[in-house]
């Protein structure tokens, strides 16, 4: 199974959420569209907002990295809505 544990670092940068995060002890950055969140959660994501929603959906968000990356050999992972 495989494991996300850590993020490295966050930042919004544009129009998106980009981060990086060790999955099973290597880092795979990952951007996170403010325009999926929106697709996902609803409307009203700005920098700082993004920001939070990271942090308090960590979890969610780091999950669906690690999903994106099982059977694949890429470091890069562009979230969908639908991958969270």
């Amino acid at each position: 199974m495989t494991e996300s544990r850590t993020c490295i670092s966050v930042a919004v940068e544009d129009d998106a959420l980009r981060f990086s995060v060790d999955v099973d002890g290597r880092p795979v950055s990952a951007c996170l569209p403010i325009a999926s969140w929106e697709e996902r959660f609803g409307p009203g994501a700005s920098d700082a907002t993004m920001l939070e929603l990271y942090r308090v959906n960590q979890p969610l968000i780091d999950e669906a990295v690690a999903r994106c990356v099982q059977g694949r050999r890429g470091h890069k992972v562009v979230l969908r809505a639908r991958d969270l």
